[in-house]
């Protein structure tokens, strides 16, 4: 099996050399349509997962699709392989990677199982010095042809969680896919630009989709949740120790 590189440089006695990748994405230039919707929000977070043994530093290219290199954008949505728009609306893969900012240092283990688990399917847990606890999962294929979903590769995640301290939790729902936080189901327009007042409205409807659940009460077992995890698709669930 062939080595990666912090394999290699291990191997050699070099443990001390850092692996930087400052050039990642999902795609190596523009006019790719993965880009610009939510296919690509899973994705990266496959990527920095991963990384997370094989490199120090994993940088996306790029932030913005204020890049002319190829040329100037031609349209406001044209499959440019930043995480803003031409403008600076957020795509569904800057959502991601904020989400996964939201993390803390302190991971918990995560046990994956059922179909795709650890591959199509996979998560993130961490916990807080204030017992907050994030649990982001995502679903995601590399197969482009399913880049606007797939029913078959929808999933029903079942939660079951351990070493829950509180009585109570309060519990807060962001989701990423193709009906929320996608500023490509929001965007229709006739035009290959925004007008001005299509602008604002854009802007101001640009943000993370969360709703508010119903409190979670632990027993002795533990606690469970269980929601919709469509393909492409991100969730993170947010337990705050509540009042009683």
């Amino acid at each position: 099996m062939p080595l990666n590189v912090r394999e290699y440089l291990d191997e050699r006695g070099l443990p001390d050399i850092e692996v930087w990748w400052t050039e990642w994405g999902i795609t190596p230039s523009h006019f790719f349509e993965v880009t610009d919707g939510a296919f690509g929000a899973p994705f990266v977070l496959h990527g920095m997962k991963a990384a997370q043994t094989t490199a120090e530093w994993l940088a996306y290219w790029v932030v913005s699709d204020h890049f002319e290199e190829l040329g100037r954008p031609p349209s406001l949505l044209h499959g440019g392989f930043g995480l803003l728009t031409v403008g600076n609306l957020r795509k569904p893969r800057w959502w991601a990677l904020a989400l996964a900012e939201q993390l803390s240092d302190d991971l918990v283990t995560v046990e994956l199982e059922g179909d795709g688990a650890s591959s199509m399917v996979d998560a993130w847990v961490s916990r807080d010095g204030s017992g907050q606890i994030h649990i982001l999962a995502w679903n995601g294929t590399l197969d482009q042809s399913k880049r606007d979903g797939a029913a078959i590769l929808d999933r029903r995640l079942v939660l079951h969680l351990e070493g829950l301290e509180a009585s109570t939790y309060d519990v807060r729902l962001a989701r990423i896919d193709n009906d929320h936080s996608n500023l490509a189901a929001r965007w229709n327009g006739a035009g290959a630009w925004p007008a001005d007042h299509e602008w604002a409205s854009l802007a101001g409807e640009d943000r993370l989709d969360e709703e508010e659940l119903a409190p979670l009460r632990p027993d002795a077992g533990g606690g469970q949740l269980e929601l919709d995890l469509p393909m492409p698709g991100v969730a993170r669930v947010r337990l705050s120790p509540g009042g009683d």
